[in-house]
């Protein structure tokens, strides 16, 4: 992998870092209160219909409740993203990201008022990580029943067996952040599914039609 390559991936995970360095290292150094920072940033129902404060539907995708947190998250898009960002393209590939990101964010939005769930704040990119998860598994699915590029084939597999271990680190990430949330988890995953199916519905019926 390389910037050449992959400059969405290097750019989102670059953004992540960098924010996360400037709130956990500059920032606090400077006694800023870093917790009162997240929360500014964070999904945070009262805040977003209350306030008004719609902008933490998307900056709360980029930032982190810890190092940790972060690894585990950057360490899936890069994973994912080896193979799915020169599938899909570089603007394709952002589209999902956020897309899985925002939509995530949305139906938590949903849920937690519907079920009037009190003090939420959920922030982290794993909405719009496990996006990439499910266009990862969408472009399985279209090639092993087209029989398309083995290539193509034997890489998805691969991606396939990476996915425990990315479901692991974001178990283990879970276990240590109070922000995270598996309707963000889920939600992005179908997102990302949905979205990628649609994007090569039309590219791979071409092939099927020979």
């Amino acid at each position: 992998m390389s910037f050449h390559t992959h400059p969405m991936t290097f750019t989102l995970v670059g953004i992540n870092v960098i924010i996360h360095a400037l709130i956990f290292y500059i920032l606090n150094s400077l006694y800023f209160n870093v917790n009162l920072i997240l929360f500014k940033l964070s999904l945070n129902p009262e805040a977003i219909i209350m306030a008004h404060e719609w902008w933490r539907m998307f900056t709360s995708m980029f930032v982190h409740s810890s190092l940790l947190h972060l690894l585990a998250n950057m360490m899936a898009l890069l994973i994912f993203s080896h193979i799915m960002e020169p599938i899909l393209g570089s603007k394709r590939f952002l589209l999902i990201y956020l897309a899985g990101g925002l939509i995530a964010n949305l139906i938590a939005l949903c849920y937690v008022g519907y079920f009037a769930i009190p003090n939420y704040m959920a922030i982290g990119a794993s909405g719009a990580v496990l996006a990439i998860l499910g266009a990862a598994l969408a472009f399985f699915r279209f090639v092993s029943q087209r029989d398309i590029e083995k290539q193509k084939i034997m890489a998805a597999k691969q991606m396939l067996s990476r996915m425990l271990v990315i479901l692991l680190l974001q178990i283990i990430a879970d276990m240590f952040s109070a922000q995270s949330s598996f309707i963000h988890h889920i939600t992005g995953l179908i997102t990302g599914f949905i979205c990628t199916h649609i994007l090569l519905t039309d590219q791979y019926s071409d092939h099927s039609a020979k």
